[in-house]
Parts: structure tokens; C-alpha cells; sequence
């Protein structure tokens, strides 16, 4: 409990100030990751610029893990190209190699039928009941590029959801203890700031008070070395004769050098 008790206290003595700058540096972070995200799709002209290859199916040219890079344009769908497609009823594209295309002769529109590279058969059992070819707006887009192994950050998190609660719990344990170092920071600056001047001031005339007195000790002790001292050069010497005496005891009195 007292752990508890001194972490909440830590959270309250945190300035408001501190909050807002955090919360707004947040925001900073995700509003530029939108952003970033609008421009790829504008750019690529796909709703989902990068996807992530969950299953085995498209080995040896793309295995689990890798990140594809989708680009879709206007020109007309070939076979052998590879695309992402999205089938009504699932949630999750699937990316595959077109190997058949259909163009209807009324209508000008291409149906599209598409299989995996690793797969003995073509996708018709994985589109929608009664579907058999794919249209133009079930494509999100054609594979331009690749990244092995990256997309493994995602699987994990998504089929391990502790290791992503744990990763979120060590970065807010991160940043809460940035936040109290900077209040501790805070706090040290506002006690040494706020220390009155007349206590500076008494704290100075208090060591002048202590020199004048040990000066007055040392022309008490021996006023014929003292003779014609102004307190500037009387403090300094008591200063001396203090360090001295400190450093080297005093003869005694029957063995005193004679002058």
C-alpha cells in the first residue's frame, strides 16, 4: 500500500502543464501517423497500402511475415500478377496470383480468378457461396514490393494479445516514471527558487559576524601581531591563523622558541 500510496501521490503533484505537453505530443504522434497513412493511399491508389502475409499459401515467392506494398491503378488486371482481394463475408484479404482473367464482351467488366502459389486448387471455395470470379472492387490492390520477416511484430500481437498488453504496460511505466523524474526536477527548482533573500541575507551576515569574532580572538590572543589591521586584512588573517593553528598545534609553553 505504501508503494501504491506514493505513486498516486507522485501523480498528483505532477504540474498541469507537464500533462498537457505530453498530451499534446501524443496527439502530435498520431495525428502524423494519419496523415502519412491519407498520403500512401492517395498516393498508391489502394485502401490499405500495406498488408501484412498471414498464411504459408503464396511459398516459396512470399511467406508468412513478409509486408507487401499494394499499388492500384487504373490499368487492367493481367494473370500472373499478384493481388490482394478482399471476399464478401471475410474480414481478413487474402493475397494471391491471378491466373485467369475473363473480360465480358457486353459490358467490358474483367473477372478475375486467382490461386495461391502453394495451393493445389484455385480460391473458388474461398469466395463468397455462388461466387466464381472476383470484380474490379474486390481488388485492393497489386504486390510492388516486399519486406521479409517484418510483419512478424503483428502476427505475434495479434495471436499473443499478453505480449501486447505487456508492451503497452512497460510503456506507460516508461512514461510515468518520466513524468515523475520531471516533477521531482520541478519541485527542487521551485523549493531552491523560493528561498527568501532576507534568509540569504542573515545566512551572509551571520558568517560576517563569525569572522569579525574570530578576529577579535586573534588580537586578543597576541594584539602585538594585530597592530594597525584594517577587518579586511584582520578577517583574512584569522582566517590564516585558524587554518594554522588546525594544521600545526602550538608549542608548549616551556619549550616556545626564544626570539
Amino acid at each position: 500500500m505504501g508503494w501504491i500510496g506514493d505513486t498516486v501521490d507522485s501523480i498528483k503533484s505532477i504540474q498541469i502543464r507537464q500533462l498537457l505537453t505530453q498530451a499534446v505530443s501524443l496527439g502530435m504522434i498520431v495525428t502524423s501517423a494519419l496523415i502519412i497513412w491519407k498520403a500512401l493511399m492517395c498516393i498508391t491508389g489502394s485502401e490499405s497500402p500495406v498488408v501484412v502475409v498471414l498464411s504459408g499459401s503464396m511459398e516459396p515467392g512470399f511467406k508468412r511475415g513478409d509486408i507487401l506494398f499494394l499499388h492500384m491503378s487504373k490499368d487492367p488486371i493481367r494473370a500472373g500478377e499478384i493481388v490482394v482481394f478482399n471476399v464478401d463475408g471475410r474480414e481478413i484479404p487474402i493475397v494471391h496470383r491471378v491466373i485467369k482473367v475473363h473480360e465480358r464482351e457486353d459490358t467490358g467488366e474483367v473477372d478475375v480468378l486467382t490461386k495461391g502459389d502453394n495451393n493445389y486448387g484455385d480460391d473458388r471455395l474461398l469466395y463468397a457461396q455462388g461466387q466464381l470470379w472476383l470484380q474490379r472492387h474486390h481488388i485492393m490492390g497489386r504486390a510492388v514490393g516486399f519486406l521479409p520477416y517484418v510483419g512478424w511484430v503483428t502476427i505475434i500481437m495479434t495471436e499473443k494479445p499478453i505480449i501486447k498488453y505487456i508492451l503497452i504496460g512497460a510503456l506507460g511505466w516508461y512514461k510515468l516514471g518520466r513524468l515523475k523524474s520531471g516533477s521531482r526536477n520541478v519541485q527542487k527548482f521551485q523549493r531552491r527558487s523560493s528561498t527568501p533573500l532576507a534568509l540569504q541575507r542573515s545566512k551572509g551576515a551571520t558568517s560576517s559576524q563569525k569572522q569579525k569574532s574570530q578576529c577579535r580572538n586573534a588580537k586578543a590572543s597576541a594584539p602585538q601581531h594585530w597592530e594597525g589591521t584594517n577587518s579586511s586584512s584582520c578577517s583574512a588573517a584569522a582566517l590564516i591563523a585558524q587554518r594554522c593553528s588546525a594544521e600545526k598545534p602550538p608549542f608548549p609553553a616551556e619549550t616556545m622558541p626564544q626570539r
